[in-house]
């Protein structure tokens, strides 16, 4: 997801060239399915390791925090109520209340859309 998508839509700009489009629509079947797979775990699941947060799940909310900023990522996000349901779980945690807004909304990638 990162660099197939993140990075593609973004770090072009960082040398003043155009996202790659044809490779980000190329790159968007496995990044669907990747979304399903984490759809259908938790729809089942509350975690992605056992019952209680674990590094995995560290690990992968900054993963979808940055895919949520592409416009392809936002969709799907928004159509994974069971992927949504995890996020909110996980920004509540104290441990993220502090670190998940102000990276996001001061790093290249939020400036680079405008935001």
């Amino acid at each position: 997801m990162i660099r197939h998508l993140v990075i593609e839509r973004f770090a072009p700009r960082m040398k003043n060239r155009d996202p790659g489009e044809a490779r980000i629509a190329d790159a968007m079947p496995r990044i669907e399915h990747q979304f399903d797979v984490l759809e259908t775990w938790f729809k089942e699941n509350d975690y992605l390791v056992g019952e209680n947060v674990s590094i995995a799940d560290y690990f992968l909310v900054p993963i979808l925090s940055y895919v949520q900023m592409t416009p392809e990522g936002e969709k799907l996000c928004k159509a994974s109520s069971a992927i949504m349901r995890w996020w909110e779980v996980m920004a509540s945690r104290p441990s993220f209340a502090s670190i998940l807004a102000a990276p996001v909304q001061n790093n290249y990638f939020a400036r680079s859309r405008g935001s």
